[in-house]
């Protein structure tokens, strides 16, 4: 970010959520977790994640290449939903995504079938805990969005 050498929106969304984890020395009055969440959603935005969280599949004339992208995209848009949910509980910030800015009515979810290249990937987790743990997120996901009308208070 400060040398600007990256133009590519899908890695500088990345590497601001990823930012998101700094924590400033205890003396200072900066509030990056804020700053950099409103980067992320901006720069999801710019290369339409919210748009592909709206769409679970792809043509079947998409390549696998292109399925990947979007897998990508749909999963970092998630993300940020989620992030923008748990930094008011946390900091009293208000929400950035809200039913205004996107359709969470007509959006899909993410769910087992965008996951499901991660239940063989672990070395540490079996294939049954993992899907565990993907039912136990994607209900997570949905408690995320309930929580969008009472954040919004």
């Amino acid at each position: 970010f400060d040398l600007e050498t990256e133009t590519t929106s899908l890695p500088l969304e990345q590497s601001a959520l990823l930012l998101m984890g700094w924590v400033p020395p205890s003396n200072a009055t900066l509030s990056p977790h804020k700053t950099w969440l409103s980067r992320a959603i901006q720069h999801a935005r710019s290369c339409n994640a919210d748009r592909h969280a709206e769409v679970f599949e792809l043509p079947t004339s998409a390549t696998p290449a292109e399925r990947k992208h979007h897998n990508a995209l749909r999963r970092l848009w998630w993300y940020c939903v989620i992030l923008d949910r748990i930094s008011p509980l946390c900091t009293r910030f208000s929400l950035h995504i809200t039913h205004g800015r996107f359709d969470f009515k007509y959006s899909t979810r993410l769910g087992p079938a965008d996951l499901q290249d991660e239940i063989y990937r672990s070395s540490v987790f079996t294939p049954a805990i993992k899907r565990r743990l993907i039912a136990l997120f994607s209900t997570y996901l949905e408690f995320a969005i309930i929580l969008t009308n009472m954040l919004s208070l």
